[in-house]
């Protein structure tokens, strides 16, 4: 067990970043299981599905070095990750933030206008393609990339390469191993989170490394449930509050057991025991207690949710429902509200279901943030939030009149270019 000292350490590092963080946890959790795969990353080079925190900070190296010397990729250049499996994904956004890119991961591939639209907007040259893309892909949307002038793929495994390309788990093969990561300021833009605007074009909300740490700097010691507990995470790989909530349970050393992407929600119970954290979003939550009409595993005491969830659905997770927990224990519900992922998991509210009613807290800025409500002139008087601390995007990557606008007085306005 990991003495609470040391994730005071982790939290209060000054020069802890998204790109040095799998090196420090490693040093904190080192052979204990980190992720929970529901297929071998690269299986040439590990063949097993269960990876420790030592063994995903030399992944994510070897990746990285690859990255930099076969895709030729630049500090700051902007890289489509696609893959429905969040524990690809996560493993390939690491990486690319660590050889200094700015990952845009999508869970699946949208219609084309809107993927030339992200494209064309963030500037996009290059993908990271895995996860079963090439197999379902009918519309033919990665042949176009591929036949895109200028534009670079990669396919992730070997199998996936045309006669003229070189796959990740290829280059991985030559890499090195011996990789220092980029330095990364606070502020350093590492994440595009593509999001609906006005008039059918997309606005890429910008995620710094300071955003995506700080959830677990100020949670990951309040999750007392010990190193190498299993986390059910459900969440698909889309927005910032996903890496955020991955970030903030390794962070407190909770291994993350990542189900297959498509068909029923299946857990194989590992050395530790079923899961006791479940981090989900709102649709996958309502998946989860559709079949059985509550919380299909026991042993669950802590869900997380990455947004608002309906009465009804935190209904069906109330101990007199059949399939909770036969001694009576009640699952804590922590919801997140994202601010269209404008400020990852800065506000939150618990919730406790109890036999006859709800227990539940207003929404609650994370501190050290600030939440107000003003009235606007522009929207007739309306009430708007306005938000302010360290989750705070800087605003849109293709937008910087709208992001210019949205900051008034030290204060982020994420309804501004809607």
């Amino acid at each position: 067990m990991i003495m609470s000292t040391e994730r005071i350490r982790l939290a209060l590092d000054r020069r802890l970043s998204m790109a040095n963080l799998l090196e420090r946890l490693a040093r904190l959790y080192g052979p204990s299981i980190a992720l929970a795969l529901p297929r071998p990353f690269m299986p040439s080079l590990v063949p097993h599905t269960e990876i420790s925190f030592r063994e995903t900070l030399h992944l994510t190296d070897l990746a990285a070095e690859a990255l930099i010397r076969v895709l030729d990729l630049r500090k700051g250049e902007r890289v489509l990750v696609l893959s429905p499996d969040a524990g690809e994904s996560f493993l390939l956004t690491m990486s690319l933030i660590k050889a200094g890119g700015i990952a845009v991961p999508l869970p699946r591939l949208p219609e084309r206008e809107w993927l030339e639209a992200i494209l064309r907007e963030g500037g996009i040259g290059k993908t990271l393609v895995g996860g079963g893309f090439f197999g379902g892909d009918e519309a033919g949307n990665l042949d176009l990339l591929r036949r895109r002038e200028g534009f670079r793929l990669m396919p992730v495994d070997r199998e996936d390469t045309e006669p003229d390309e070189v796959s990740l788990e290829e280059a991985c093969a030559e890499s090195s191993g011996f990789f220092i990561p980029y330095t990364l300021k606070p502020s350093s833009v590492v994440m595009l989170s593509p999001r609906a605007g006005v008039q059918g074009r997309p606005l890429l909300v910008m995620s710094t490394s300071r955003a995506l740490l700080h959830p677990a700097r100020a949670l990951c010691l309040l999750l007392p449930f010990g190193e190498e507990r299993r986390c059910l995470f459900l969440h698909p790989p889309d927005g910032a509050s996903w890496l955020a909530s991955a970030v903030l349970a390794l962070g407190a050393g909770l291994c993350l057991h990542f189900p297959r992407s498509e068909g029923p929600f299946l857990f194989q119970e590992g050395p530790a025991g079923e899961p006791r954290v479940v981090v989900t979003d709102p649709s996958q939550t309502a998946r989860l207690v559709e079949d059985r009409g509550a919380m299909p595993f026991p042993a669950v005491r802590l869900l997380i949710c990455t947004g608002k969830l309906g009465d009804i659905t935190i209904s069906k997770l109330r101990p007199s429902a059949p399939g909770l927990s036969p001694h009576g224990r009640r699952t804590l519900i922590l919801e997140f509200d994202s601010l269209d992922e404008t400020a990852p998991l800065a506000t939150f509210r618990l919730s406790l279901a109890l036999r006859e009613n709800l227990l539940r807290t207003p929404f609650l800025p994370l501190p050290p943030h600030r939440v107000r409500r003003e009235e606007e002139s522009a929207t007739g008087g309306r009430g708007v939030t306005a938000i302010r601390g360290p989750a705070v995007a800087p605003g849109w990557w293709n937008d910087l009149e709208a992001s210019l606008r949205a900051w008034r007085k030290g204060w982020l306005h994420p309804g501004s270019p809607h």
